[in-house]
């Protein structure tokens, strides 16, 4: 299940699937892969396009997606480990939850609070009609805000892998947050 409708079209969607060796649409971790980077994902960009790619905004936020994306947690934990900014600690809360230390990312997720990325999450939900609705209920309150804390629990939740549907759409989800959050650590300051 994707949720293609949704994601970003960005310049580093075909360099990272050259690192992944698959469409990064289709898994948010592909281990057995030599650790992703910054310096790999340039080196995978044409040369004619790389002159037009600016440094990220947040390059050990960058560093961490990519390194989750290729299934080394703890190099990408340890990036994003002494975050104080809101992308930072929203990549902390995301190791954390991969890594199953569910309260962890918790305490990661209350220190985020609102995200520049929960809206658009949020919006992805409300209209994917291929979600299971009890599914979209969890994480999308009356006014059609995100929930991140159920979001976490979610990934600790029985029905996650007993449920029809349910683990296809959790990881659709989880790709669309990672592609979020990494293009919004690539941005410009605002």
């Amino acid at each position: 299940m994707q949720l293609n409708r949704w994601q970003p079209t960005a310049w580093w969607l075909e360099p990272l699937t050259s690192l992944l060796g698959t469409d990064p649409r289709e898994k948010l971790v592909v281990p057995g892969r030599k650790l992703a980077t910054w310096e790999r994902l340039l080196a995978a960009v044409p040369s004619a396009q790389r002159t037009r790619v600016a440094r990220p905004r947040h390059p050990e936020c960058c560093e961490s997606g990519l390194g989750l994306r290729t299934g080394h947690l703890d190099a990408a934990h340890e990036w994003v480990q002494h975050a104080s900014d809101p992308s930072g600690m929203a990549w902390h809360c995301l190791m954390h939850r991969l890594e199953g230390d569910l309260g962890n990312a918790k305490y990661w997720s209350r220190r985020v609070g609102r995200h520049p990325i929960h809206e658009r999450l949020a919006e992805a939900i409300q209209h994917a009609t291929e979600l299971p609705t009890e599914f979209k209920a969890l994480l999308i309150d009356s006014r059609g805000r995100w929930l991140a804390e159920p979001w976490i629990d979610l990934w600790g939740d029985r029905r996650l892998r007993s449920e029809p549907g349910w683990s296809e759409a959790a990881e659709a989800i989880a790709i669309l947050e990672w592609e979020l959050l990494f293009a919004h650590s690539l941005e410009a300051e605002n």
